[in-house]
């Protein structure tokens, strides 16, 4: 049995936890190996070719991996009576498409609420990367946030608690972190499975993450919609005074040491686990069996925009997007043929935020990219607007008009601002609509704006004249 004071130097990915149950660290997550039949006294591992189930399944493209392990625990063409999930997010079943292609006669198993997200039919509500510190929660921005759709091969868990191939074993529903997570249970020895409903790490921290060091900890905060649900799961796992916890993040713990530390959790959860602020702090997402159906609008902050710079520099994934995007810009540059860029008319430096007013019958056009709107196509933005393909719109701009104009570097957070500003408004009005994320609600605000009353969105413009300032023409406001 491992003690309460493991780390990932002194553990090996596959790791013995119970009697019958093995876990295997995919990374950062962790599945579940688990025998059908316990073993015998003084035993911990099954024979080879007993029956098993998987639980959970993994990061993408761990498919493999998880069968290679399988085998080794419980022999070679003996696929899993049946594989169930705690809950759907990228991390629990990135690897299932895999494993429902080596094992073509398994079916996989979820709660009935999870079933949308594992059907195609809705995706999650959005992370919040203001909550819970560490680089783990600023990059949740860009983790999977789609649906996934693997059809009939999905099923929901039954309703009277058992789970399949498990005889001795029941599922708990535990949400929370998600409308549909669930925690299984062996009650004969008090084994505890327990999904992300709580963990035995701090998943914030990168640096947590990375070491393991074992801490009964709260859920991943920035994938948590709903913290009175979430505060209601830990202690309803807490009243079963489990003797082992295998959780979905940390290595496994044990014994009067687990039992204290999550009675403290359950005890401290609005004060030590719940955050003061968030997006779902004091407003949970809903859901229901189609999917979620709202959402609090995002916090926006430009400390959390500092952290999310930062923490999206140490991403291999956003240095590549990086490394497009300049060479982007150095292929735009070409149309000046060698010239320096210019700036602004009024002479404001680049980075200053004061917008000014167009002069009356001053013409500009908006150019937009691909999608309409969002990161601008700066290939389609030096030439004049007449020679812009992309060009989306031109205006005259009125004697009764006003257009606010800002350089490059500040009309994206402006917009920004002013988008969720908008977002709030129709949350008030509770205009919100179903199953919204918040970038499809910033772009439905946007869309619709221009009722009477409503500032217009022009978006990125370019000077007219090629070697003119590349300028961002905001609003178009009546003149008060």
């Amino acid at each position: 049995m491992l003690s309460n004071s493991e780390t990932r130097a002194s553990t090996a990915d596959l790791m013995a936890v119970a009697p019958g149950l093995h876990g295997l660290r995919d990374v950062f997550v962790n599945v579940y190996f688990a025998a059908a039949t316990t073993p015998g006294l003084g035993e911990t591992s099954p024979s080879q070719g007993a029956p098993w189930v998987l639980i959970d399944a993994g990061l993408p493209g761990s498919a493999g991996k998880i069968k290679r392990h399988a085998e080794e625990i419980f022999g070679a063409n003996n696929p899993p009576q049946a594989i169930v999930l705690t809950h759907g997010h990228f991390d629990h079943l990135g690897g299932l498409h895999g494993l429902l292609e080596l094992y073509p006669g398994v079916m996989a198993y979820a709660h009935p609420l999870e079933l949308p997200y594992l059907t195609g039919l809705s995706a999650y509500p959005p992370p919040d990367p203001t909550v819970g510190g560490g680089l783990m929660a600023y990059l949740s921005f860009s983790y999977p946030k789609q649906p996934f759709d693997f059809g009939g091969r999905v099923q929901a868990l039954a309703a009277d608690g058992t789970v399949p191939g498990l005889p001795g074993w029941r599922w708990h529903h535990t949400p929370g972190h998600t409308f549909g997570h669930v925690s299984f249970f062996r009650e004969a020895d008090k084994v505890l499975v327990v999904g992300d409903t709580f963990t035995t790490v701090v998943g914030e921290s990168a640096w947590a993450t990375y070491t393991q060091k074992q801490l009964v900890h709260g859920p991943p905060a920035y994938f948590t919609p709903d913290w009175d649900a979430a505060r209601d799961s830990v202690r309803k796992l807490a009243a079963l005074r489990p003797e082992v916890a295998a959780t979905g993040h940390g290595i496994a713990m044990h014994g009067e040491e687990l039992r204290t530390q999550l009675a403290n959790l359950s005890r401290d959860f609005d004060t030590v686990v719940r955050p003061k602020l968030g997006r779902y702090a004091m407003m949970p997402a809903t859901a229901d069996e189609t999917g979620v159906r709202s959402v609090p609008p995002p916090l926006v902050s430009p400390l959390l925009k500092s952290l999310a710079v930062a923490g999206t520099l140490g991403s291999v994934i956003v240095l590549i997007a990086s490394a497009s995007r300049k060479k982007k810009k150095k292929k735009s540059s070409r149309d000046y043929e060698g010239e320096s860029r210019p700036q602004p008319r009024d002479g404001r430096k680049s980075g200053s935020s004061a917008p000014r007013t167009a002069g009356v019958g001053e013409r500009v056009s908006a150019g937009f990219g691909a999608e309409g709107f969002g990161e601008p196509d700066y290939d389609q933005q030096r030439p004049a607007p007449a020679e812009t393909p992309r060009t989306a719109a031109r205006f005259q701009a009125a004697p009764s008009a006003r257009v606010e104009v800002f350089d490059e570097d500040d009309y994206f957070g402006h917009m920004e601002n002013e988008a969720n500003d908008a977002q709030r408004q129709e949350a008030a009005a509770g205009r919100l609509g179903p199953d919204m994320s918040p970038r499809r609600t910033q772009q439905d605000t946007l869309r619709n704006q221009g009722r009477p009353g409503q500032p217009v969105l022009l978006g990125p413009i370019s000077g007219g004249q090629p070697g003119e300032p590349l300028v961002f023409a905001h609003h178009l406001h009546p003149r008060g």
